[in-house]
């Protein structure tokens, strides 16, 4: 009875874990876009003269162009007659001075080429801008560093699944199941070769617990 309840303890413990890498999963591997405010930087407006109200861009979209690149896309915010785009390789950058410059000017996309995409994350900021002055907030966008994502993900969902296994709980196999199942169909636009993986290892854990439970019954 102690065995049985250990077990169970343990079986809880290790869903709670792969929800909360699924969830983490998700939450990096997806674009981020949000609204930061800081220090106004005004650089030669008459002290005199009644600032105009400079807003940040809106809509900023970032998309994976492949391995190596992405593109960027924004509306121009009120009042900004260009629009100051930086990026930086670990936070995102906190003022118009902050990390590399990517993009000074009054159009309202640009490409971002030699990255590496695949284990390097990247962190975008964009200001409006109007004669020297900046927006008062900025707003942020991230990419890359997926397959570092997807490696520690697929390594937490396969513990779990050796866990079923070893403790021969049909519930574990069909929540590793539905689990495999449900991430494989997320898989299959961007990597078809892992959703299909994926979808057959779900498949399986479904005849292993149809197994088990037919073996047991044999043996009763």
């Amino acid at each position: 009875m102690r065995k049985k309840t250990k077990t169970r303890i343990i079986g809880i413990i290790s869903c709670v874990t792969l929800l909360a890498t699924i969830a983490t999963f998700v939450l990096l591997d997806s674009v981020k876009v949000s609204a930061t405010g800081y220090a106004s930087i005004t650089l030669g407006v008459d002290s005199e003269a009644a600032p105009a109200v400079l807003s940040p861009p809106t809509d900023l979209t970032i998309t994976d162009l492949g391995a190596t690149s992405a593109q960027l896309d924004w509306m121009a915010g009120t009042g900004s007659t260009q629009t100051l785009v930086r990026v930086s390789r670990t936070s995102y950058p906190a003022s118009p001075i902050d990390g590399e410059l990517l993009f000074l000017g009054a159009g309202n996309t640009t490409n971002h080429i030699g990255l590496v995409l695949d284990t390097q994350q990247y962190f975008y900021s964009a200001w409006g801008e109007d004669s020297g002055s900046y927006s008062d907030s900025y707003v942020t966008g991230t990419i890359g560093g997926t397959m570092t994502h997807q490696i520690v993900f697929l390594l937490t969902l396969a513990l779990f699944k050796w866990f079923a296994y070893w403790h021969r709980e049909k519930g574990l196999y069909v929540l590793a199941a539905f689990a495999s199942i449900a991430i494989g169909f997320s898989y299959i636009s961007t990597s078809w070769e892992i959703g299909v993986l994926l979808l057959a290892w779900g498949g399986y854990d479904f005849f292993k617990a149809a197994w088990d439970k037919s073996s047991r019954k044999a043996e009763g």
